[in-house]
């Protein structure tokens, strides 16, 4: 734990480290607290060719040379290091990663009781990884370098070539054991996710977490709905066999459209399921559901499926909320993009359309501040529409009266001041302090949301309403003037007659 990570050394404060992984910074600080320092990356001399690795225990300090750094990536699951120990000159691979990406590669070891610990750790919610080593002879390590230099300076196909090296490589592990790192939520999370629900939002949980974890997760922050029955396609190889429980998971939904239903999918069965073009028979069958739990999911997987549901029949509106470099095409896909600042950097807020410090604001983002968004705008771009018609359509009234002359029917000073005096102003206050909901109201009724629900309030028959209005009202502004000054009956103390409006 303490040589097989990318943490650094604070330059300020080398009491700090700096991690783009929050597990990686939770090993090196309980390692630092059993007395086990890292104490960052240095040339020991001018002579070195390589950075070192120093390890500070029981005020020695051990120096570890850094040959390679094999980084993690969403496809392998894991990263390595391989290091050359400088007082035994010992050749050493250290690999950490997912179970299911470094157990299979594992020829010694108590694999089954590691398994056995990880889904113990895994149903109570905990994030776990799993450890592994490879001792390399120097012979070893000269093939490896000298393939991993061939893959690199292969333009044409240089990440299948790094990917084949790096899977010999990490090949043949001895398995040292498993960590597990609770995941705590932030708070009012559940508090959040039921009010969305309440107002028609589908919420979808997309994690690169085992299956145990993410259940226990989803469970605990009230995801699944409590009557939900939960339906699984997970560890699933075979096509016909996805088939098979695809339709009869779809057959069952139909039967029962009273009962609600969570479905829970993981990476290797989607990527079957992609792969095989079952994608728009998926789509029908999470469009059905209440709530979707993916797990193991690489980023470009939770991308994929945004980008499904946006192209679905239905095509729903999509927002992506994540907190994590991993998130990031996921939100960049999405129709509206949600970023946190967590403690897995800021990558995911940068690449967002809009970002907050906690999850719990994302109910007062969209249920409050979206659905006076939405009106405000609905009202205030119908009524230019409806502003323009009553003015403009009166001008066409006179036209009979004048035989088509181009004679205008308002007074310069009224064409000049009539969009900003008259229209403009008014409207662009309602647009900015109009509040149709409390929040307060909202907050106790989140129901409210489902009102604007399908671009109700812009719809054809909303738009030709106010059209409509418009029209009337340029009826009655013109004709009711008309029928006061047809007779030429004066209404100024000196007997002027008014003939224009």
């Amino acid at each position: 734990m303490s040589l097989c990570h990318t943490v650094q050394i604070d330059l300020l404060d080398k009491t700090k480290y700096q991690a783009s992984s929050p597990d990686e910074m939770c090993f090196i600080d309980f390692l630092h607290n059993l007395g086990i320092v890292f104490e960052g990356d240095k040339k020991i001399s001018s002579n070195s060719k390589n950075k070192s690795r120093v390890i500070n225990f029981q005020s020695k300090q051990n120096y570890y040379e850094i040959l390679q750094i094999l980084e993690f990536d969403s496809t392998r699951k894991r990263m390595s290091i391989i290091v050359k120990n400088n007082e035994t000159n010992k050749y050493v691979l250290y690999c950490k990663g997912a179970d299911s990406a470094i157990l299979s590669k594992c020829i010694a070891g108590d694999v089954k009781t590691c398994e056995t610990h990880i889904k113990d750790f895994g149903s109570k919610g905990w994030r776990t990884l799993a450890l592994a080593y490879r001792e390399l002879t120097s012979e070893e390590y000269e093939i490896c370098e000298k393939n991993l230099l061939d893959a690199f300076n292969d333009i044409e196909n240089r990440n299948e070539k790094i990917a084949e090296v790096y899977d010999e490589i990490e090949s043949n592990l001895v398995l040292v054991g498993a960590t597990a790192i609770e995941d705590k939520l932030q708070e009012d999370v559940a508090e959040t996710l039921k009010s969305l629900r309440q107002s028609g939002i589908k919420i979808w949980v997309l994690t690169g977490d085992k299956t145990e974890t993410a259940i226990n997760i989803s469970t605990s922050c009230q995801h699944f709905p409590q009557s939900a029955e939960k339906i699984f396609l997970t560890s699933m190889n075979d096509i016909d066999e996805i088939k098979n429980r695809m339709n009869s998971y779809l057959e069952k939904i139909k039967r029962t459209k009273i009962k609600n239903f969570a479905l829970i999918v993981d990476g290797q069965t989607l990527g079957f399921i992609f792969h095989n073009d079952l994608d728009e028979f998926f789509a029908a069958i999470c469009s059905d559901c209440d709530a979707v739990l993916g797990c193991r999911l690489s980023p470009a997987q939770k991308a994929q499926i945004v980008k499904l549901i946006k192209k679905s029949k239905t095509k729903p509106i999509t927002a992506a909320i994540g907190d994590g470099a991993n998130d990031v095409s996921m939100i960049q896909e999405a129709h509206i993009g949600f970023g946190l600042f967590g403690k897995e950097g800021n990558n995911a807020a940068k690449s967002s359309d809009f970002s907050f410090a906690k999850f719990k604001f994302l109910k007062r983002m969209l249920l409050f501040h979206g659905y006076l968004y939405y009106t405000r705008s609905a009202v205030l771009v119908q009524y230019f529409f409806y502003k323009n018609l009553a003015f403009v359509i009166c001008q066409v009234y006179f036209a009979f009266w004048n035989a088509f002359s181009g004679t205008t029917l308002y007074n310069s000073i009224v064409l000049t001041f009539y969009n900003i005096t008259l229209t403009g102003a008014p409207i662009l206050f309602y647009g900015i302090f109009e509040h149709t909901k409390t929040e307060k109201e909202i907050d106790k009724n989140p129901k409210i949301y489902k009102t604007i629900k399908k671009n109700k309030s812009l719809s054809a028959l909303q738009f030709l309403k106010w059209n409509l209005l418009g029209v009337w009202h340029s009826v009655i502004a013109y004709f009711f003037s008309f029928i006061l000054i047809k007779d030429d009956i004066s209404y100024h103390l000196d007997g002027k007659v008014s003939f224009m409006i």
